[in-house]
């Protein structure tokens, strides 16, 4: 709580924001292909093992937490893109923004007919990145295409 004396009409107050900068991302295929409809996501400032990924992942964070204050199961039948998630377009483009400058993050990309190959700067199936304050990191993503689709509809 700020206590205001009568004589004192304003405060000056000033947060300090945290440092952000962008990923944007081609995806492609070995032969030059652009990967459309990939899902491509990061997840800053969420640590532990298991539970990183989920909240704020695919889903504002916000509407799981009002959907479980219900008592209702989370559905994604909305729009779950946001700034760390979002889905390639026909030139195989993604932009991921406002990630925090803080240390080195991971690009995870799913697709049912692509994966991401594993091997240098690559763990998890995710590809490490690190972004500068009111920069945009540029990365090319060639995605290998898979033996069999995930689901039967890919085929």
């Amino acid at each position: 709580m700020i206590d205001l004396r009568k004589d004192q009409p304003e405060l000056d107050v000033a947060f300090e924001m945290e440092q952000t900068g962008d990923v944007r991302i081609e995806l492609s295929s070995a032969n030059g292909e652009k990967i459309v409809g990939a899902t491509v996501s990061t997840w800053p400032n969420k640590k532990g093992k298991y539970a990183q990924g989920w909240i704020a992942s695919t889903r504002r964070s916000i509407d799981y937490v009002e959907c479980s204050l219900k008592g209702d199961t989370y559905s994604s039948t909305h729009d779950d893109t946001n700034r760390y998630c979002q889905i390639s377009d026909k030139e195989g483009m993604v932009t991921l923004r406002d990630v925090p400058v803080e240390g080195e993050e991971l690009i995870f990309v799913s697709h049912p007919k692509y994966d991401l190959p594993h091997g240098i700067e690559e763990d998890s199936n995710g590809v490490t990145y690190r972004v500068n304050a009111g920069e945009t990191e540029e990365r090319l993503l060639v995605l290998q295409k898979r033996e069999t689709p995930k689901n039967k509809e890919d085929k």
